[in-house]
């Protein structure tokens, strides 16, 4: 996908869709254009070169993979728990195809989003055992989590690090759409709101910045769909709908990827 904030949709888009019963794969491409392909359904992680259909690397993980995020050559994996119990992130430093570290919190029940910033502040979204919703930051990528304390956070479905370091963060609303929150560095207070927005499984931006790309979780819509959005304005792009996509767009990469920023902790 092109990064030029274009009116013109993708002829040949890649995209990933959930099926049913509930599978949804999450996707990052590496500045090197490798796309990273998380496969919930089974306990893997794959990278293919750009253009290929055979893996490149193939990354187990111990439990099933929810989402996924890059930085350099290191592959960060939040996964889920089948049988129950805490989620973790699987960290795969520099490259190596098992997990090096992991980090965990025994608040975090359930995976919601993942996202790191260009220090290695490794952030989470989760679900917990009462099923509220909470943000919490991985100093460096180091326990123990820190709780964030974010204004108007309340069902967090998607995350994100901007260029300039603003953690972006999709949160869903009572009336079936959802907003993207726009976090300056190290703040509480959201300094922009992208309303009137689908439900998300995952966005991502374009590498200059100017836009971004979002995958719609289909909620009460026949036809499945993803977006483009100028960023940060939320004016619409485009919208491509796909027939294929049984239950939503639920990975959604720009190519190339911006490198995230620095958001840092939390004053």
């Amino acid at each position: 996908m092109s990064t030029k904030a274009a009116t013109k949709k993708p002829k040949a888009p890649i995209y990933s869709f959930s099926l049913d019963p509930g599978v949804a794969n999450s996707l990052q491409v590496d500045r090197h254009g490798n796309l990273y392909l998380a496969d919930t359904y089974s306990t893997w992680v794959f990278e293919y070169a750009q253009g290929t259909n055979t893996p490149l690397k193939s990354f187990p993980t111990s439990e099933p993979p929810d989402q996924i995020a890059i930085r350099g050559k290191t592959l960060y994996v939040f996964q889920s728990a089948r049988s129950g119990g805490d989620v973790s992130v699987q960290i795969y430093d520099k490259g190596s195809v098992t997990a090096t570290r992991s980090l965990s919190d025994g608040t975090m029940q359930y995976p919601d989003a993942l996202a790191v910033d260009g220090a290695g502040n490794v952030f989470v979204a989760y679900s917990t055992s009462d099923l509220s919703s909470g943000v919490g930051e991985f100093v460096k990528g180091q326990m123990p989590m820190i709780p964030l304390t974010l204004n108007g956070v309340s069902l967090p479905l998607a995350m994100a690090i901007d260029p300039a370091g603003n953690l972006v963060i999709d949160n869903a609303n009572d009336d079936g759409t959802s907003s993207l929150q726009i976090y300056p560095p190290g703040q509480s207070k959201h300094s922009a709101t992208i309303p009137g927005l689908p439900w998300l499984y995952q966005f991502s931006f374009t590498a200059d910045g100017t836009a971004l790309y979002t995958g719609d979780s289909g909620t009460g819509r026949e036809d499945q769909a993803f977006q483009k959005y100028e960023y940060p304005s939320g004016k619409q792009i485009y919208n491509r709908r796909i027939g294929d996509a049984f239950a939503g767009v639920s990975g959604v990469a720009a190519s190339p990827s911006a490198e995230p920023g620095v958001w840092g902790t939390q004053d």
